[in-house]
């Protein structure tokens, strides 16, 4: 979910050049599931619309929602100043979170218990 605010970003009044850098952002991301998951069908889609709201609506037609952390990793990753929060709150749907890999420590961790 993306939508453009002049002022937010590096591409100050440049719509164009920031949403070529969303879709290109998308697009990596994309690659490395599919890079790292042959076999798994990835699709991606740019929806314009504010995140929370355009997320809930996505979810409503979803079996599951998977959302990303990123900032301050554990909880308060998910919660301080978050979408995830404000998509929680507002979701019937399963939710999934998704914690990123910090650089202190780069390696996958083993599985464990996971929480929908």
């Amino acid at each position: 979910a993306w939508v453009w605010r002049p002022g937010d970003t590096g591409f100050v009044g440049d719509r164009d050049a920031e949403e070529r850098a969303v879709r290109a952002v998308l697009g990596d991301a994309a690659a490395r599931v599919s890079g790292a998951h042959p076999a798994l069908d990835v699709t991606t889609e740019v929806v314009v619309g504010d995140p929370v709201p355009t997320l809930v609506d996505e979810a409503a037609r979803a079996e599951v929602l998977v959302l990303g952390s990123r900032g301050y990793g554990t909880l308060a990753g998910y919660l301080i100043g978050s979408v995830s929060l404000h998509v929680l709150r507002r979701t019937t749907r399963p939710v999934v979170m998704v914690r990123e890999t910090r650089p202190e420590n780069p390696a996958p961790q083993p599985a464990g218990e996971i929480v929908v």
